[in-house]
């Protein structure tokens, strides 16, 4: 059977097994008062990781919707977090690598449309890499940023600056529930939007000592673990070579960070439970992107393989978001922002589109579009872009010069979950798409590189 039929194929059996979407109308648009919005996303964590988060699950998975089929736009750290701010790609937001930040305009985020809107305004956590701590992060009411850490973090707090020898990821959760029970015990009944963003599970991979010795669930490495033949890949890949036992420590660290993760989430959950308001607030919870445990030789992220790109995602909203429902739409960190939008009745900024779409509307997106730019931490690896459908993979590497095509990829996600046969360099002639097809591909890929918005000449997919 041929790729492409295999793809068609696979199309069809996915839409009748699809089920439909765990999300309503929004209640903004009924009159009911507006909800609050809490997103809680973690930073650099595999949707495999779930396993060691029992309450994070419970108060999700059990008694909300899972979004499993959900990629990063960019995997890397700060274009991601503006990608979920405004709910635009990298090549429109500026922010296309870690020192960008001061590229975004403000005035199209989330936290200034929703504040502008009238609600309330806090960020508890990570904010961007270079942002001055003791500057105020534009339109937040509240905040308290830091870069990056677990044990003696540098934070600033509401125009101060504080060390905290508080372990960073309790420390947010005693933050972010003081400021839950400020806000609702104020005498207004103003709505509030808040960010959480403990900087777990990134390195340096610290867990909180109660956790340190801790039992982890044993690994059973993918098959490109290890992966012996990699002249089919790019040449950053080639280069690479985790050490397998090295990565057993990584992940089982990784895990430990969560496990603190995951208390975070169940002390935040029940302070809105104690102050009456789980009806009233929709809430998110997500990573910034994946993280590869020794995949193709690869630790980190930043490059197009699954590993990197796919988050954990889940929604909740009583009465308005199904429970124990998996939407299975291929959905991109760029939803986040429209979704809150539609949510709670705010209007989109005028003049600058939106290229995610709400969760609430009908929609089924046939392509996952993800673009990376260089960073200067990152060596040898270059621009790339990538178009992901449900049955195959395309990727083209590009030259200094971001035009150029110096590599490509194509796998067949069907046959080859595990990404380890290139089709366009295995040597094998009888299972290469055809031109016609890559050339499609291309062309799309090209499209999608300056695309804005989710309607006119250049839409977004």
């Amino acid at each position: 059977m041929t790729v492409l039929r295999r793809f068609m194929l696979f199309v069809v059996v996915a839409s009748l097994l699809a089920p439909t979407t765990g999300a309503q109308a929004p209640a903004a648009a009924g009159g009911v008062p507006r909800p609050n919005v809490l997103i809680i996303f973690t930073d650099d964590q595999r949707p495999d990781t779930m396993m060691v988060m029992p309450q994070t699950q419970k108060w999700f998975e059990q008694l909300g919707t899972e979004y499993p089929n959900t990629y990063a736009a960019t995997p890397l750290c700060c274009p991601s977090r503006a990608n979920i701010m405004t709910g635009r790609y990298a090549h429109n937001t500026g922010v296309v690598d870690n020192s960008t930040h001061h590229s975004m305009d403000q005035s199209t985020t989330l936290q200034a449309l929703l504040r502008q809107a009238g609600y309330k305004t806090a960020v508890v956590g990570k904010y961007f890499n270079g942002w001055p701590l003791r500057r105020k992060p534009q339109h937040f009411d509240r905040w308290a940023i830091f870069r990056s850490g677990y044990v003696n973090t540098k934070w600033g707090v509401d125009g101060k600056l504080r060390r905290i020898g508080r372990y960073s990821t309790d420390y947010i959760a005693a933050k972010a529930s003081r400021l839950i029970k400020s806000f609702d015990k104020s005498k207004d009944s103003q709505p509030w939007m808040m960010y959480v963003t403990p900087s777990a599970p990134h390195e340096p991979f610290t867990p909180v000592t109660r956790h340190a010795n801790s039992a982890v669930p044993p690994w059973d490495p993918a098959p490109s673990v290890g992966e012996q033949d990699k002249s089919d890949k790019p040449q950053a890949v080639k280069n690479s070579g985790a050490d397998r036992e090295g990565v057993s420590r990584l992940r089982e660290d990784q895990l430990r960070t969560l496990m603190a993760v995951d208390e975070m989430v169940g002390r935040i959950m029940k302070e809105l439970r104690e102050q009456r308001e789980l009806k009233r607030t929709l809430v998110f919870f997500f990573s910034d992107n994946g993280y590869f445990w020794g995949e193709h030789g690869l630790t980190d992220k930043r490059m197009p393989y699954t590993e990197a790109i796919e988050v954990p995602f889940y929604a909740r909203w009583p009465g308005r978001i199904a429970k124990g429902v998996k939407d299975q739409r291929q959905v991109s960190l760029v939803d986040v922002a429209p979704t809150i939008l539609a949510a709670t009745g705010t209007p989109p900024h005028p003049t600058v589109p939106l290229d995610g779409r709400s969760l609430f509307d009908t929609w089924d997106r046939e392509d996952i579009y993800t673009e990376y730019f260089p960073d200067k931490a990152a060596g040898a690896i270059g621009s790339w872009a990538s178009i992901r459908t449900r049955a195959i993979q395309y990727a083209e590497y590009y030259a200094a010069d971001g035009i150029t095509v110096d590599f490509r990829e194509y796998y067949d996600l069907v046959e080859d979950p595990y990404q380890l046969d290139n089709l366009l360099e295995d040597d094998d002639p009888t299972n290469d798409p055809s031109p016609a097809e890559i050339q499609e591909l291309s062309l799309r890929l090209s499209s999608y590189r300056t695309c804005q918005g989710t309607s006119g000449a250049n839409p977004c997919p």
